[in-house]
C-alpha cells in the first residue's frame, strides 16, 4: 500500500521547493500519510473492539492477575521507550513532549495486549498447555 502510494505521489506529484514535500491533485502528502495511518489504527482498534465484545476471553487474566500485569507494564512501556532514544540520537533534549509522546504510546501499546487478550488472539498463540498435550495424540 505504501509503495503505491509512493509511486503514485512520485508519478503526479508537483513542482515544490522542498524534496520532502509533495503534493498530488492539490493534496499535501502528509495529510494523505496522516489519514491513511488514522484509518489503519482506528480501523485496528475497532476490529479488536469487535472482537473481543464477542471473545470476551478473560480467563488468563482473572486466573493469573500478577503474569497478566507484568506483560501488560513490558509491552506498554518497552516499545514506547523508544521515543527517548530517537530524542536523544536525534540531537534533541528529553521535554514534556517527549514524556508525552512515551505516554501517548504506553497508552496505545497497552490497550492493544489488553484488546488481543479479551479478543482471544493469545489463546490462539499461546494455547493452553493441556490442551496442545490432548492435540499431539
Amino acid at each position: 500500500m505504501g509503495a503505491l502510494i509512493s509511486f503514485i505521489f512520485f508519478k503526479h506529484s508537483g513542482p515544490t521547493t522542498n524534496k520532502y514535500y509533495k503534493t498530488i491533485f492539490g493534496i499535501d502528502s502528509g495529510i494523505v500519510i496522516r489519514n491513511i495511518l488514522a484509518f489503519v489504527i482506528i480501523g485496528g482498534f475497532t476490529g479488536l473492539l469487535g472482537l473481543s465484545s464477542l471473545n470476551r476471553d478473560v480467563e488468563y487474566i482473572v486466573e493469573r492477575p500478577s503474569n497478566f500485569g507484568v506483560e501488560l507494564l513490558l509491552f506498554s512501556t518497552l516499545p514506547a521507550l523508544i521515543v527517548f532514544a530517537m530524542t536523544v540520537l536525534r540531537g534533541h533534549k528529553i521535554s514534556t513532549n517527549t514524556w508525552l509522546e512515551f505516554l501517548v504510546l504506553a497508552v496505545k501499546f497497552g490497550l492493544m495486549h489488553v484488546l488481543l487478550q479479551i479478543s482471544g488472539f493469545y489463546r490462539y498463540v499461546y494455547p493452553p498447555l493441556d490442551t496442545l498435550s490432548v492435540l499431539k495424540h
